[in-house]
């Protein structure tokens, strides 16, 4: 009986010790989505056809377009949706 219990608490530990490890994994996951939205953001703004080089020694012709996007974590919208703005009255003409 005693190498059953044995077996057991070698079954438990390694149960809690892969619990753990899909832990990391999933923060790691939800942060190289957070890390993938910024660089979408990031690259929408930069033109792509000249090289970053170029672009700090000239002065730049046109104007680059950026994209608004929502916030992709629900923990930020839920920020934002609680989030109490000042309210300012219009004055009278």
């Amino acid at each position: 009986m005693g190498s059953l219990m044995e077996l057991q608490k070698v079954l438990r530990q390694r149960e809690e010790r892969i619990a753990e490890l899909e832990c990391i994994l999933r923060a790691r996951d939800e942060e190289l989505a957070e890390m993938r939205t910024k660089l979408d953001k990031f690259m929408s703004v930069l033109p792509t056809s000249p090289s970053l080089v170029n672009i700090c020694r000239q002065p730049r012709l046109k104007r680059a377009l950026g994209i608004s996007a929502e916030p992709q974590a629900e923990k930020s919208v839920q920020e934002l949706t609680e989030q109490q703005f000042k309210k300012y009255t219009k004055s009278k003409r």
